[in-house]
């Protein structure tokens, strides 16, 4: 991954956006890219070709939601220590409790990063990008690989440019959209990452099975996400920290079995922490 020729910005959104689909109503959005060396005042907006509907760019990121309907607000902050973290900060903090010291954030990403097991160059979809730190330290692995990273929150996105500006990764259109129906077109990544999302949406298992029609048979899914705990009494805890601050933990033994056969031929997962858990599914030949 490491030395291979980076990818810049406008090759990234040439080889990225007719993977992209209306939000309305699912047709193919057609943006007009200017040419290299090309005079503009700014991006030009991307149509839709059935409904005509067109999405704009705020500072380099696509706004890829419907006027009028802004997506669902998902919680963004954690109860830890006393005070509350964002989900990068709170996954770093898991993992250097007594039991886990030892472990490294980017350890668990580059993790993460080999469980895709995706061929060098190929696209990579990540659903959840925060601030981006996450999306700067695996994009800029794979400086070839066109990356799409999506989240929902302006803010956030707008932090995340900033956070890629300054690690020199140019690999990456930044796109706000819905995360609980992510608007693009079917079978478009062989890869999918997801950071921190998994436990903000209503119905774990029916999210991820809605997700296997964007990869190709093969396919892989891979993320971690906050996960209820194995042991009994910090479930309990869990319960009601997530009560008090909006946030689920995610029960994986019951999500892989409610995902065999229904999307997915595998699903794989471990907890690194008490508190969260990474996990792998390989897209099913068959849909049921």
């Amino acid at each position: 991954m490491f030395g291979a020729d980076t990818l810049s910005e406008d090759d990234a959104r040439r080889q990225l956006l007719p993977r992209l689909a209306c939000p309305a109503c699912g047709g193919m959005v057609v943006p007009a890219i200017p040419r290299p060396g090309e005079p503009s005042s700014g991006d030009p907006p991307a149509t839709c070709l059935d409904c005509d509907a067109s999405y704009g760019w705020v500072r380099g990121i696509l706004d890829l939601t419907v006027p009028g309907r802004p997506p669902a607000p998902r919680p963004r902050e954690y109860p830890f220590g006393g005070g509350t973290l964002d989900f990068h900060g709170f996954f770093a903090a898991s993992l250097k409790t007594r039991a886990y010291e030892d472990h490294d954030i980017e350890d668990e990403l580059f993790t993460l990063l080999g469980w895709l097991d995706h061929d060098p160059g190929a696209p990579v979809l990540q659903l959840g990008v925060g601030k981006g730190e996450a999306t700067a330290v695996l994009a800029g692995a794979c400086p070839e690989a066109p990356w799409l990273a999506c989240d929902d929150d302006l803010p956030s996105l707008r932090a995340a440019r900033v956070a890629l500006t300054r690690a020199g990764v140019s690999n990456v259109l930044l796109v706000r959209c819905d995360l609980a129906r992510p608007p693009l077109r079917a079978g478009g990544f062989p890869a999918i990452l997801h950071f921190g999302v998994l436990h903000t949406v209503l119905d774990a298992a029916d999210h991820v099975r809605r997700l296997a029609p964007l990869l190709p048979v093969g396919g892989r899914l891979a993320g971690v996400t906050l996960a209820e705990s194995t042991l009994p009494h910090l479930a309990a805890h869990q319960a009601a920290l997530g009560a008090k601050a909006g946030v689920r933990w995610v029960p994986m033994e019951r999500l892989a079995k409610r995902l065999m056969g229904r999307g997915w031929s595998s699903f794989r997962h471990e907890q690194p922490s008490n508190w969260m858990a990474r996990f792998v599914a390989i897209r099913s030949p068959i849909d049921s």
